[in-house]
């Protein structure tokens, strides 16, 4: 009797681990990128200060940009980071806007997603 109770415990215990461990590890990752300044670099000024040497890159890697424009997308809306207003025009200038426009909902649809389940 005292092990089936025994056992009980570990599984809520693992249950309880298993339902806060996303959340902590985002709300790290959140408090990480703040310490680190990440949210004071997605401004316009910054898009502005690098446009050359992003439009370069876009020009020589168009594909390869546009998965990493989306995964950054993912990245500042999974982490709610400032700035988000700022991708959505980078993406538009940077890949058109047909193009920009896809790359912006998917990136928010994926970055909503990814933070929804967690929450869930």
């Amino acid at each position: 009797m005292a092990k089936a109770v025994n056992d009980q415990d570990k599984a809520v215990a693992v249950s309880a681990l298993r339902r806060w461990l996303p959340l902590v590890c985002v709300v790290a990752l959140i408090g990480i990128a703040y310490a680190a300044g990440l949210h004071k670099q997605l401004t316009l000024e910054t898009l502005v200060r690098h446009r050359a040497a992003i439009d370069t890159f876009v020009d020589a890697n168009f594909v390869a940009a546009v998965v990493s424009f989306v995964g950054i997308y993912v990245i500042a809306v999974a982490l709610s980071l400032p700035g988000a207003l700022f991708l959505t025009l980078a993406g538009g200038v940077l890949f058109g806007g047909v193009v920009g426009g896809i790359a912006t909902v998917i990136g928010a649809t994926i970055g909503a997603t990814c933070i929804f389940l967690i929450a869930k």
